[in-house]
């Protein structure tokens, strides 16, 4: 309340006692000696503040102690749209609790970071792993971290505010793997060398269209089973895609990949629900494993996918390549996709028409890469 509206209180209170016999005395006495108490400071309101600068906080909300408390979410102050309007302390951590109007769009600055179900590294359990240039949507910033949704896959928790920063589409990382080799000692005396050198298909394929249905929960698992958002496939299959790929742009087509390098025990959790090698093989049984396998289907200049026999990934009779009912237009798209893919170097099999797989698959050994430990560098311009 401003000190003018309780000196008006006051006066007509006096008025009321003293009538009109002591309005003069009254005047006087108000207006000569000022305020009845000492003047308080002008607060200011924080910036971005929705708050009226100029009104004055009551003597009790200023000299009445507050009980000590766990911060809080506040109610939106201002308006947020990028983590570069928040307030930072000198170890780049957000000083403000502030639920945002609308979400923000950020990007993970540190190698391995943890993404944890609460905003403590002490109490907050570890949901995943991320990693540099991750995008996320933040919606807010509780007692110093980011509460986020990972794209595209979903996952939900808080990760410490130091370790992301406004999302920016120029920026693009690549994911770095190191190369392998494994020699294989043969019952017959003779040796077996094994590569392991999976490289980003982004770097090889940049105009192909990512539809990596295991890295968002939009698959028959119903939850993401990859933490990164990234295709990986061996250096060799990759340039053979990328071959692929330049014969289906001369007829106006490019590609769109389901799935390429699969880690062994995703392979084994999709077995424990569909148990069948028709369709799913076990871990460490699938040529994904070894990075040499695909799931692709073609889309037109304007990103329709062709018609083709069935869904990609769509597990039943539809999916086979000699399956009866089938229109003439998905078998000639079909038989298109096949031969371009088999004078590029790779292999169909029956019972799935969107799998194929590079005919030097056994060159390459098996693994179980975790996306979270995967390192990232950003491409530079001159790239």
């Amino acid at each position: 309340m401003t000190e003018e509206r309780k000196k008006g209180y006051r006066l007509t209170g006096i008025l009321k006692i003293l009538g009109g016999t002591g309005l003069l005395l009254v005047l006087f006495l108000t207006f000569a000696c000022g305020p009845t108490h000492p003047e308080v400071p002008a607060i200011t309101a924080p910036a971005g503040s929705t708050a009226d600068p100029t009104a004055t906080p009551s003597l009790a909300e200023e000299t009445t102690p507050r009980p000590t408390k766990e911060p809080t979410i506040t109610e939106t102050v201002g308006i947020i749209r990028r983590a570069s309007d928040l307030p930072r302390d000198g170890d780049g951590l957000v000083t403000l609790d502030i639920d945002f109007d609308q979400p923000i769009m950020l990007s993970v600055t540190g190698r391995h970071v943890n993404l944890r179900d609460a905003p403590s590294v002490d109490t907050g359990k570890r949901i995943t792993g991320v990693t540099l240039g991750q995008q996320m949507m933040a919606d807010g910033v509780k007692e110093g971290w980011f509460r986020v949704t990972v794209l595209p896959g979903q996952q939900e928790g808080y990760l410490r505010s130091d370790f992301a920063d406004d999302f920016d589409p120029a920026r693009i990382y690549y994911a770095r793997l190191p190369r392998e080799e494994k020699v294989i000692q043969e019952e017959d005396g003779s040796q077996t060398v094994l590569v392991n050198h999976l490289v980003d298909l982004r770097e090889y394929v940049p105009d192909m269209v990512f539809h990596l249905v295991f890295a968002t929960p939009d698959n028959y698992m119903d939850r993401t089973l990859y933490a990164r958002d990234v295709c990986l496939l061996q250096k060799g299959t990759a340039e053979k895609l990328a071959r692929a790929q330049e014969r289906f742009k001369e007829d106006g087509y490019r590609i769109k990949i389901y799935d390429g390098y699969r880690p062994s025990s995703v392979s084994g959790e999709l077995f424990k629900l569909i148990p069948d090698p028709s369709y799913v093989s076990p871990a460490g049984k699938s040529f994904h494993n070894r990075g040499v396998s695909v799931d692709i289907t073609l889309v037109d200049e304007s990103g329709e996918e062709l018609e083709m026999p069935s869904g990609v990934m769509e597990l039943n009779e539809k999916a086979r390549r000699n399956q009866k009912g089938m229109s003439e237009e998905a078998r000639r798209n079909l038989d298109y996709l096949t031969k371009i893919m088999n004078q590029s170097g790779f292999q169909s099999v029956s019972n799935e028409w969107w799998h194929y797989t590079d005919w030097d698959a056994k060159r390459y050994m098996v693994s179980d890469i975790d996306f979270t430990t995967v390192d990232f560098i950003e491409r530079k311009q001159d790239d």
